[in-house]
């Protein structure tokens, strides 16, 4: 029979529920920190307690007498549903010898014939999940009467797939490889042992599994899976990107075209060129009133960032810098003594756009950058009309205000267009599942 003691510990360690067991026999379902489980079946007995009407009863014995005519003993009141009696959480009552409580038996893991040392270990909790980092916590008891750290190997198998074990894993964390696993000693069980991981993929299911080695032969817990949160920020090509949280899901870069950090300007381009040049007039761009460029250049050979930076990286469309512009906050701030406007994205992210100005005969001048720290004008990859040395669509803000000039409606000329033969900076973006 168990103990007072053993049975409080059955009632704190363990979660309770109620169950019909084979659809018929009523009664507890007790899950362990393992994972294992018991079933406690309860007779049928109506009745009420405290109100509440009730039709079958849970009754189970200690070995533990709490005075001269009683003993310990569990009981609960329950309903095909629901257990109405608060015993499992308040603790145990006491009950006269000739009452009929039923008896579960216990075999105590120290009472081992053989004497040999064993260990229970308990499921894996998980908390802390980001992009790439999660916190392990697991438990194990065992009967040896005294353990030290030299005498047993206790950690976690991770993988990328369900069946997890000594030969199947990604990540073996353990208390012998540099203290990645911490070990919480304490007079009596269970022993505590917990990690953290780092360097993990985002967006990637993980499946855990703790588990102590000892005198050769593994002891597992159970399996628990977690998933890494989306990455919000990332590097392609030696460029990073930011997920501002758009509905479209589109990654601004962090640097303009040609910039080694957010507040260098980056490199002057005629609309449709992917080089920079000394002189911007009509007389020196390549498609003045030309009838064969696209209307959208995004990620085509007339793309300065796809030219310049490979991969997908591309310019936005007017559409694409018209849901920046509508959809993050607007700030003008300064940066290591360079204005610009911060954008702030609806998950809290944001890229910061200097005022690079402009160079052409827009800024009275064709070769040599004007406006600087003024205001920022920033291309957009849409053609909007096909004369007078073509016009495209762009982003302009100053420091009372964002917008954009121009739609995805080719041949709609509007009075704020720019010609493309002007020199602008170019903020690229690129698409991530």
């Amino acid at each position: 029979m168990p103990t007072e003691k053993e049975m409080k510990e059955l009632l704190t360690r363990c979660t309770w529920s109620v169950i019909k067991y084979n659809g018929t026999a009523v009664g507890h379902k007790v899950v362990g920190p393992n994972g294992n489980k018991i079933f406690l079946p309860a007779y049928k007995e109506s009745g009420n307690f405290n109100g509440n009407a009730y039709t079958h009863e849970c009754e189970l014995w200690t070995s533990t007498r709490s005075s001269k005519s009683y003993a310990y003993f569990f009981q609960s009141y329950l309903t095909s549903e629901r257990t109405i009696d608060k015993t499992i959480l308040t603790g145990l009552k006491g009950k006269e010898f000739w009452n009929h409580p039923r008896i579960r038996p216990v075999c105590p893991l120290a009472s081992n014939p053989d004497n040999q040392i064993s260990f229970m270990v308990g499921k894996c909790e998980i908390n802390d999940i980001g992009e790439d980092a999660a916190s392990l916590h697991s438990e194990f008891t065992t009967n040896a009467e005294s353990l030290q750290d030299e005498d047993y190997t206790a950690g976690f198998y991770i993988h990328t797939k369900e069946n997890v074990d000594d030969k199947n894993f990604t990540y073996n964390l353990n208390n012998k490889n540099d203290g990645q696993v911490q070990v919480t000693m304490s007079e009596s069980n269970p022993v505590m042992f917990s990690c953290s991981l780092s360097g993990l993929a985002s967006s990637t299911t993980y499946y855990v599994r703790p588990y102590v080695q000892y005198d050769g032969v593994f002891y597992y817990g159970s399996v628990n899976t977690f998933t890494t949160n989306k990455a919000t920020h990332g590097v392609v090509g030696g460029h990073e990107w930011v997920d501002l949280g758009l509905p479209s899901g589109l990654k601004w870069a962090t640097c303009n075209v040609d910039a080694s950090s957010p507040t260098e300007y980056g490199g002057y381009y005629a609309w449709g060129e992917t080089t920079t040049k000394k002189y911007y007039y009509s007389n020196t761009y390549a498609y003045y009133d030309s009838k064969t460029i696209p209307s959208n250049i995004s990620g085509t050979d007339y793309d300065a960032a796809r030219q310049k930076w490979g991969n997908t990286w591309r310019m936005p469309t007017i559409s694409e810098l018209t849901e920046l512009r509508d959809k993050c906050k607007f700030e003008w701030i300064t940066i290591n003594n360079v204005n610009g406007a911060k954008l702030t994205g609806p998950n809290g992210n944001y890229i910061f756009l200097p005022a690079s100005g402009g160079v052409g005969p827009m800024y009275s001048e064709g070769d040599y950058v004007k406006y600087a720290g003024v205001y920022g004008n920033y291309w957009s990859a849409t053609l909007t009309y096909r004369q007078n040395g073509n016009t495209s669509a762009y982003l302009y803000f100053n420091s009372t205000k964002i917008t954009t000039y121009g739609t995805d409606i080719f041949g709609n000329y509007g009075p704020n267009d720019i010609n493309s033969y002007n020199g602008m900076t170019i903020r690229p973006v690129i698409s991530i599942p």
